[in-house]
């Protein structure tokens, strides 16, 4: 709902959870007394059969309700009706009606002021964004090298009784120690050390993706631990890097032809004793894998860059395309000439159209698509 006034000028509605349209209960002040208030547009954005009432919808006696009819929004309704609601008794039982502890819409109302009031104690420096209804807030904080960082923070309607779900760019998932008194300080603090402990992560990470050509993710986010860097045109290295030891040895995986993947694994097995944590971690790649990574000055558009072997293909071989359904390509062919990529559902698909094509348990036999060199794959899962 698009509507920010209302909920910052009449803070004590909420918004009920409805199938269609849109319905407010909660409280208003007018004349210096409580008004019980229920909200009813059932065409919402459409303010046709807007509908204001005080109390509940039986009650016997209801105040005559002004004319919304030439209302723009919800927000000046509410206005106008509580300028008509001044000069009027206060309703019956007022006091017993706030104090009903059944009434889901007075919870959501202590709820939503609880959590103003929080955030208030926060800082609204801190507040990226919300909902005007504060279901969702959206929090940040800059680090010591002023990248920032942020956290969304989902609040149930009985918050502060339930931990909010919380969703941060952070590699590792942020938990909290929930209990009675526990705030939205309280969350703030865990994430900003959360932040200052990963610093040393994301400044290694940061400069890899400065330096080289990184395939994978296309738009690294700060939770990503994983990058694919081209090596040649047959040859690429998947690293995972610990967020908590980001010097160490990263978990390395070759992705390419596989005659040229399996010396490099080879290698890396041998000289992994001499990997050195003061030394960054591409030289370290480098040094132990005696390879030198294609810059990122050197990538091109479109899938292809120019390197000591000539065009540097990362795309699928046969659907053009990098990512399909999340699958990137994987397969490529043996040979060192041609080290065509191909994602293995594409690859499949080709093979067993073909009649020369063999198939052993769950592994089909062919030929590449582009060189005939004999390929193979496993049968896709699903």
């Amino acid at each position: 709902m698009d509507e920010p006034a209302l909920f910052s000028e009449f803070p004590f509605l909420v918004r009920l959870r409805s199938t269609g349209g849109m319905v407010l209960k909660g409280h208003l002040v007018a004349g210096g007394r409580w008004w019980p208030l229920v909200v009813s547009a059932p065409h919402y954005p459409d303010l046709r059969h807007l509908r204001i009432t005080t109390g509940t919808e039986n009650s016997a006696e209801q105040p005559e309700s002004p004319d919304l009819s030439r209302c723009s929004s919800v927000y000046e309704a509410v206005k106008l009706y509580r300028d008509s609601l001044s000069s009027r008794p206060p309703p019956p039982d007022d006091g017993a009606t706030i104090a009903d502890e059944d009434d889901s819409a007075v919870s959501a109302l202590r709820s939503h002021m609880t959590v103003r009031r929080q955030l208030r104690e926060l800082g609204t420096r801190h507040v990226t964004s919300s909902a005007s209804d504060l279901s969702w807030v959206t929090l940040s904080t800059l680090d010591r090298s002023a990248r920032r960082h942020a956290m969304t923070l989902n609040l149930a309607a009985d918050y502060p009784a339930s931990c909010p779900r919380i969703s941060a760019d952070l590699p590792v998932e942020l938990t909290v120690s929930w209990h009675k008194g526990s705030t939205l300080l309280d969350i703030y603090q865990r994430f900003e050390e959360a932040v200052d402990k990963y610093q040393e992560f994301w400044t290694a990470l940061d400069r890899l993706d400065a330096q080289l050509w990184v395939v994978d993710p296309e738009s690294p986010s700060r939770r990503d631990t994983r990058r694919r860097i081209v090596i040649s045109s047959q040859l690429s290295l998947e690293v995972t890097v610990d967020p908590l030891y980001p010097s160490s040895v990263p978990g390395c995986r070759f992705l390419g032809a596989e005659t040229a993947a399996a010396a490099l694994r080879d290698k890396l097995a041998r000289e992994i004793d001499s990997w050195d944590e003061y030394e960054g971690l591409v030289e370290n790649l480098e040094r132990l894998l005696s390879v030198e990574f294609v810059r990122r000055s050197a990538a091109g558009v479109g899938g292809e860059a120019a390197g000591d072997g000539g065009a540097i293909a990362v795309d699928c071989g046969i659907c053009y395309s990098y990512r399909l359904e999340g699958e990137t390509p994987e397969r490529c062919c043996d040979d060192a000439r041609c080290g065509q990529p191909f994602h293995t559902s594409c690859l499949y698909e080709w093979l067993r159209a073909l009649p020369s094509t063999r198939q052993t348990l769950r592994t089909v036999f062919g030929e590449c698509p582009y060189c005939s060199t004999p390929i193979s794959c496993e049968i896709p899962s699903g």
